[in-house]
């Protein structure tokens, strides 16, 4: 018997897997983008790179599953992740990078720190517990070198002042600890 799949169960569970099909895509405009963008490519790069990452954490619940085995089940659902990564990751990423082309181009560091603090995330809590954890290998891979390599080319070429780097940063970490205590509360209101 076939089951309807409804667009919240989508959401809620397969969005990560169509990652496998908007990648290449991506990959594919990436030449006009680049002619078009210049040194904001790299901030539009970090999308794709993201969802590769995306694939590795969630295409088979790995992340949810070691994160709720690490703090407790249910401390993370997969709506939450769902939320996080569509709407935190894609659009966000998106929206940064309209920012940067029409508004500043300081705007288009916080996707690149976003990936650079993520890989920093991956492989501290690798070192720390000793173990793999999913989203290690793409933070490896790809989001370190590629970050490192974002942040030199963008400010290589627009020779932003110190401050918008600050200010992403801090962004950066903002978004990373309000992510940590959402979980937390996850945690105490699921008990």
């Amino acid at each position: 018997m076939m089951t309807k799949l409804s667009i919240t169960h989508w959401v809620e569970t397969e969005w990560s897997r169509s990652t496998v099909l908007i990648v290449p895509i991506l990959l594919l405009l990436s030449p006009l983008l680049y002619a078009q963008l210049g040194p904001l490519f790299w901030t539009f790069f970090q999308l794709p790179i993201y969802m590769i990452h995306q694939y590795e954490e969630h295409a088979h619940g790995a992340f949810k599953a070691y994160i709720n085995k690490m703090l407790g089940k249910n401390a993370i659902t997969d709506l939450d992740i769902a939320k996080i990564n569509i709407g935190e990751i894609w659009l966000l990423f998106i929206i940064l990078l309209l920012l940067a082309v029409y508004i500043a181009p300081g705007f288009g560091l916080i996707p690149v720190y976003l990936v650079l603090f993520n890989a920093i995330t991956h492989i501290a809590m690798a070192i720390r517990r000793r173990e793999y954890n999913p989203g290690l290998w793409t933070s490896l891979g790809l989001f370190l070198p590629i970050s490192i390599g974002s942040v030199l080319s963008i400010q290589s070429a627009l020779a932003l002042p110190t401050w918008q780097h600050i200010i992403a940063l801090f962004l950066v970490v903002g978004v990373h600890a309000d992510l940590i205590l959402r979980i937390r509360r996850n945690i105490r209101n699921r008990a």
